[in-house]
């Protein structure tokens, strides 16, 4: 809520590289945020909260709160109880091997552009 309050009343942008949660149990977005093209820098979340967290990542959304058009590696860390559903990734490919070992790669199938998702600890995961 803090960082959209920021972002709303900001013209320029706002460097965010990691989102801490509190203790209290979240169902969290990054679209939360405010407007994400407000946002850079993006590249971590930590729920290690001792408390029950999901978390929806857009792929585009994590786009737009980076400022690059590079590839993105993204770190997801929490408990093994929390959720996290990975969506909205038309146009993209994902690397299943991977996902095995808490690491999903996504390819743009048109420019090749890169985004690494890992997930420390976190068991709980769909690619939806």
């Amino acid at each position: 809520a803090l960082v959209k309050a920021i972002n709303d009343y900001t013209t320029g942008l706002i460097t965010l590289p990691t989102i801490t949660f509190d203790t209290v149990a979240t169902t969290f977005n990054l679209s939360q945020l405010g407007d994400l093209k407000g946002i850079t820098g993006l590249v971590e979340i930590d729920a290690t909260n001792g408390v029950d967290d999901t978390i929806n990542i857009s792929l585009k959304d994590l786009l737009a709160a980076n400022d690059g058009k590079g590839s993105i590696a993204f770190e997801i860390s929490g408990e093994a109880t929390d959720k996290v559903a990975i969506n909205d990734y038309s146009g993209w490919n994902v690397d299943s091997i991977l996902a095995n070992q808490g690491s999903y790669t996504f390819t743009n199938i048109t420019t090749g552009q890169e985004i690494e998702i890992t997930l420390t600890t976190i068991a709980n995961t769909t690619v939806i």
